[in-house]
């Protein structure tokens, strides 16, 4: 009898070190995105300075030309993740974008179809301090 609540100590115990954090992913990632399809104009740059915030199920993302812009954030628990922002009310897809979480860096591609013909992007961040 003994020898099963050690066990089970035991086994509680290395569970709980080895759980991954509730919001492993949370915290300032900056890096560039780059145009990889659209006309480059000051709505679709070819290259900027972007910063994403991740605080639990939440994303914060900012540019030059977009400050502090949330959107709901669900990672799969390898790191990867997709969104489609639609636009209510008038109901069209605004944003959409799929990526993967390493470590800590941030990969990922990124339609923007506010723009015609949509822009898209390649973003790549990594976890500031």
């Amino acid at each position: 009898m003994l020898l099963v609540a050690i066990g089970t100590a035991c086994l509680v115990a290395g569970l709980a070190f080895s759980a991954e954090p509730a919001h492993k992913y949370d915290g300032t990632y900056y890096g560039k995105r780059s145009l990889t399809k659209g006309k480059p104009s000051a709505m679709c740059p070819s290259e900027d300075d972007v910063s994403i915030t991740i605080e639990g199920n939440v994303l914060t993302f900012t540019s030059s030309t977009l400050k502090k812009y949330v959107d709901p954030f669900y990672p799969r628990p390898d790191g990867s993740f997709g969104q489609i922002f639609v636009d209510a009310p008038g109901g069209a897809a605004a944003v959409e974008y799929y990526g993967r979480i390493d470590g800590d860096v941030i990969e990922a591609d990124v339609i923007n179809h506010l723009t015609t013909p949509p822009c898209e992007y390649w973003w790549r961040l990594k976890k500031g301090p």
